[in-house]
């Protein structure tokens, strides 16, 4: 995991190199009941997705199938 910040926002990088999505699964990420788990719902990256959203902030989700993921979190600074 990686944090950065500037004046105005915060970064936080966090990669994995598990099994990775596919472009179709990534279009998916963030809507109700999606999961890539066998025991999963997709509701806690929904909830999570919408409330940095909600604060102003970004998700963005990189994936390559057997290489891993990297998800980018920028979230504004209070000033």
């Amino acid at each position: 995991m990686t944090l950065k910040a500037s004046k105005e926002r915060a970064l936080v990088l966090i990669e994995d190199t598990g099994y990775g999505m596919t472009k179709a699964q990534l279009k998916q990420l963030g809507t109700a009941y999606f999961t890539t788990k066998e025991t999963g719902t997709g509701l806690g990256t929904m909830v999570s997705i919408r409330m940095i959203e909600m604060m102003g902030g970004t998700v963005t989700y990189k994936s390559k199938p057997q290489k891993g993921t990297c998800v980018e979190v920028v979230l504004p600074l209070h000033t």
